[in-house]
């Protein structure tokens, strides 16, 4: 399946349903189908190299949330709209990091966080109702409320990786 969205003054494709989960393949191209230029060179940032799951039901929010990661330096940024595709995707593989929407299409994301702290992934909480609609179980955990400025997001992924560490 292809979605086609016409942003600015290109065109973002994203091929999309692989084994429940979306795969996240875009590339930016102009009018005339070409590839803009600089979108293959690598970016250096806070978060250089690191693979993270997003998992948000929202595909422009993820779309943004993934621009965002890219320019601080993500080396891969996975991609889940549902609890399930999310569990489906951590039993093939780990990610570095993640940040979970915590209302999922009206399901809550907590056995995500779940399985992420069994696999001792460090996650940061993302939602609209900020620290407030955290449970006081998972309220050590950071959170970024939406809507969230790349810098927002940097420290708050930054936060979750250093509780980790400690």
């Amino acid at each position: 399946m292809e979605i086609v969205a016409r942003l600015s003054r290109a065109h973002w494709h994203e091929v999309a349903e692989q084994d429940g989960a979306t795969a996240a393949r875009r590339s930016l191209r102009s009018y005339d189908g070409s590839v803009m230029s600089g979108l293959n060179r690598k970016i250096a940032g806070p978060l250089n190299g690191l693979r993270i799951l997003v998992v948000e039901d929202e595909t422009m929010l993820f779309f943004l949330a993934e621009d965002m990661l890219t320019e601080l330096g993500c080396s891969a940024v996975l991609h889940a709209c549902r609890v399930k595709d999310a569990l489906a995707l951590l039993a093939r593989q780990s990610p570095d990091v993640a940040m979970l929407d915590v209302n999922l299409a009206g399901e809550q994301a907590y056995p995500i966080a779940e399985k992420l702290v069994a696999q001792k992934v460090p996650f940061v909480f993302a939602t609209g109702y900020g620290s407030e609609g955290i449970p006081s179980g998972w309220a050590a955990r950071p959170v970024i409320q939406k809507p969230f400025t790349m810098d927002m997001l940097a420290r708050a992924i930054t936060a979750a990786l250093a509780s980790a560490d400690a």
